[in-house]
């Protein structure tokens, strides 16, 4: 069940939102001066989403639109703005 993936959001310094989870990252565009989110759509993350995160879109995008709301961020869905990084390694390994 994929609602059991738990995001965290980080804001990061090149304009980016770190959405992290312990399978990995997804980054989308965040800009900075008057803050808002670009969320990627269902169909850009389908395209660019590797296969641990292909499933996850609704429940991503669920936690991102909660996290936007609890801090006052507006979110514009429909960006094509998406990247992914692998999960970290946990430190001393």
């Amino acid at each position: 069940m994929t609602t059991a993936i738990r995001f965290e959001f980080r804001p990061r310094w090149k304009e980016e939102l770190a959405c992290e989870c312990a399978l990995g990252c997804a980054v989308v565009d965040m800009t900075m001066g008057v803050d808002t989110v670009n969320a990627p759509s269902r169909e850009a993350w389908e395209r660019r989403a590797p296969a641990w995160a292909a499933p996850l879109w609704q429940s991503f995008h669920d936690q991102l639109e909660a996290w936007c709301a609890a801090h006052d961020i507006p979110l514009f869905p429909g960006s094509d703005l998406i990247y992914f990084e692998p999960a970290r390694e946990p430190a001393g390994r």
